[in-house]
């Protein structure tokens, strides 16, 4: 049986990888011409791992934009009787984008990032058995530092999933 934190970001992780609802539909709705729009997001695109961005440029198998989908926080509010677990999971999912030139950088950080917002607005509601997703989020944005390509900006989306578990 999954524990909480695994299936909402399996949840999640499933969510932004869907040809359909996901992140490639997202980037082509968002595309001002269909010739921009960009290929499915690859594997090593989408991670599940919460480390610095300067370990994942170690492994030097890093393609941009980079998304990591990861728990930050746990909380089991014990609403539904008789459920061993029924709480909120925080999930966010980390847009890391980099190149080679400042110009464009955080025009592009914003677009993949309202991309990730807007899976997460159009697929509100009960995504699995056990989990909801009211379709709130919060967005933060870091400074540029140097990384990746040479340099590199991040931003965070946090959103909470309602899950119990019997």
């Amino acid at each position: 049986m999954a524990t909480p934190t695994q299936k909402a970001i399996r949840t999640v992780r499933r969510l932004m990888c869907d040809a359909a609802d996901g992140l490639p539909a997202s980037i082509a709705m968002m595309r001002s011409s269909p010739e921009e729009a960009e290929a499915a997001i690859e594997e090593r695109q989408l991670g599940t791992l919460q480390a610095p961005s300067e370990l994942h440029d170690k492994t030097g198998k890093t393609a941009y934009p980079a998304y990591q989908v990861y728990v930050e926080r746990v909380r089991n509010k014990m609403t539904e009787k008789f459920r061993r677990f029924s709480g909120t999971v925080e999930v966010v999912v980390e847009v890391r984008m980099s190149q080679d030139r400042l110009e464009g950088l955080t025009e592009r950080v914003q677009f993949f990032a309202d991309a990730v917002t807007d899976v997460v607005e159009r697929n509100r509601g009960c995504v699995e058995e056990g989990v909801y997703l009211p379709g709130t989020y919060e967005v933060s944005f870091e400074p540029v530092k140097k990384g990746g390509l040479n340099v590199m900006q991040t931003a965070r989306v946090k959103c909470e999933l309602e899950v119990s578990r019997g």
